[in-house]
């Protein structure tokens, strides 16, 4: 495997849109095969599964096989960027966007346009699930407006700073509370952190959207 730990203080922390996932996720060196290449310069990606092409279970003939690879197109330093900073290091969302851009791509490369009108539309469907999530309640809408003003502003959530929400009978006590913090956490809008007790939003895009979300609605 390679011994990508070492790697990545070479770069800016944004030279692959993988490091953070295999980071969090990949802690058994001794099964995965980790394969890297600098997204800064260049991202190529092929028609095969985004995840399979760069998390795969070792495979000892892998070493000794010369097999070419087929790409199908690459993005450019500045696209590379723009992803990064709509979906940071989200391989899931990464995984649904390039899948996007290869029904588009001409010659080996994504128009500028056409790669800003595929993200809107995550942009857009990220803004809805708060809006489904919501809708006219109350409480749940209050909620929202909490978790954006302390992602905003720590990073983070924590149940110590939500206790407004109580105070002002958005909830009717603390199990309620938290039962709607772990609603949102198995629907995928947040992520707890057990050894840090912090929520947090499940990906940039969720963070975008719940931001575009809240600014509708107080128009």
């Amino acid at each position: 495997m390679v011994d990508w730990r070492k790697r990545r203080d070479r770069g800016s922390g944004k030279t692959t849109l993988i490091y953070k996932f295999a980071d969090g996720f990949l802690g058994d060196e001794s099964k995965f095969s980790v394969k890297l290449f600098n997204l800064r310069e260049v991202l190529i990606v092929n028609y095969d599964d985004f995840l399979q092409r760069f998390f795969t279970l070792e495979d000892p003939q892998e070493k000794d096989s010369t097999q070419t690879r087929q790409y199908a197109f690459t993005l450019s330093e500045s696209q590379i960027e723009y992803i990064w900073d709509h979906f940071g290091g989200s391989v899931w969302e990464v995984t649904s966007l390039l899948g996007d851009f290869l029904k588009v791509c001409r010659d080996g490369k994504v128009d500028g346009g056409e790669m800003e009108k595929i993200v809107e539309r995550h942009m857009l469907q990220a803004r809805s699930y708060f809006e489904e999530y919501a809708g006219l309640d109350a409480s749940r809408t209050e909620l929202l407006r909490e978790l954006n003003k302390h992602v905003q502003s720590k990073g983070c959530v924590k149940e110590l700073f939500l206790g407004r929400l109580l105070e002002h009978g958005f909830y009717a006590g603390r199990e309620a509370l938290l039962e709607e913090l772990n609603h949102l956490v198995r629907n995928n809008y947040l992520c707890y952190n057990p050894i840090l007790a912090e929520y947090k939003l499940q990906g940039k895009s969720m963070e975008i959207g719940l931001n575009r979300f809240l600014q509708e609605i107080a128009v």
